[in-house]
């Protein structure tokens, strides 16, 4: 997805492209809390089918498209590295976040 994704960039400007990223980077947790919090509507392997809502891209395509806008921003190599790793860090604690409170829901039965 990142190339198909890396020319709509360039046609529609990376905003457009990103707004698109967010909305399975939202689902993706969103679907996990779900599963954690309707345990008797949804089994506990219902998580596994989160990665099926990244269908517009997934980290590599917001992490791509964020570090280009940093370069194209500043002259600052420490800003051009701070920008994507404070997306992976966002990103890896809502999925812990989501998954802890699967695993708490799943020890309360």
């Amino acid at each position: 997805m990142t190339i198909p994704l890396g020319l709509a960039a360039e046609r529609y400007g990376p905003g457009a492209v990103l707004l698109l990223n967010l909305a399975p980077r939202i689902a993706m947790p969103a679907w996990a809390v779900a599963v954690g919090y309707s345990d008797h509507a949804l089994p506990a392997n219902a998580i596994m089918a989160a990665p099926l809502l990244s269908v517009l891209g997934g980290d590599c395509v917001f992490n791509s498209l964020t570090y280009a806008v940093a370069s194209g921003l500043t002259d600052d190599h420490v800003v051009r590295y701070a920008i994507p790793a404070f997306s992976e860090c966002l990103s890896a604690t809502s999925l812990l976040t989501a998954s802890a409170v699967t695993e708490r829901r799943t020890l309360a039965t």
